[in-house]
Formats: structure tokens, C-alpha cells, sequence
């Protein structure tokens, strides 16, 4: 066989937020926390680049908040994370904060 290792392990996020400035555009991650709840889960995700990732191998229905300072802050109820086998399927979301 060749191309690579078949039984390797991969963590797929299942949840990958891009946060961005309403006004111009340009992704932001300094100073923004991006968090999901559910029940008594609580989490803020983790940059990586110019976006946020989480929800590894954690199938559900979240609350995900997005803020940061000098912005309003933006919630969206019922965000969809599925797992249907080994993996989780990455639901994206792009946000962009308005000032305030």
C-alpha cells in the first residue's frame, strides 16, 4: 500500500467559527472569545490561525456566543454538530461583529 498510514488517527473539529469585523471585513481573533454551551457544557474555543475550532468528537446542539470588546455581541441558539461515524462533520460559521 502506499500513501500513507491507514489506521492514523485524526481529530476533526466539529465546530469551526471564522470571526470578522462588520465594517471592513478582516478576520479577527485578538481579544474575541468564542464560547457554546450546552446544559452544563461550557467551552470557549481555541484560535488557530484566523479561526476558531472545537467541539472535537462532541455531537449536539450548542449556544455559541462571540464577543469582544468594542462589539456587539453575537449569539445564535440550536448551532448543529454532527458525528455520524469516527469522525464529526465540521460545521462552519462565519461571523461578522458589528461595533458599537
Amino acid at each position: 500500500l502506499g500513501g500513507g498510514d491507514l489506521g492514523e488517527k485524526r481529530e476533526v473539529a466539529g465546530l469551526e467559527v471564522v470571526v470578522t469585523n462588520g465594517v471592513g471585513g478582516e478576520a479577527m481573533t485578538d481579544g474575541v472569545t468564542v464560547n457554546v454551551v450546552a446544559g452544563a457544557f461550557n467551552i470557549d474555543l481555541s484560535a488557530t490561525g484566523d479561526r476558531f475550532f472545537g467541539l472535537y468528537d462532541q455531537q449536539g446542539s450548542y449556544t455559541l456566543t462571540v464577543s469582544k470588546s468594542g462589539y456587539v455581541t453575537y449569539t445564535e441558539d440550536n448551532v448543529l454538530v454532527f458525528k455520524p461515524g469516527c469522525h464529526s462533520i465540521t460545521t462552519t460559521k462565519n461571523i461578522a461583529l458589528q461595533p458599537n
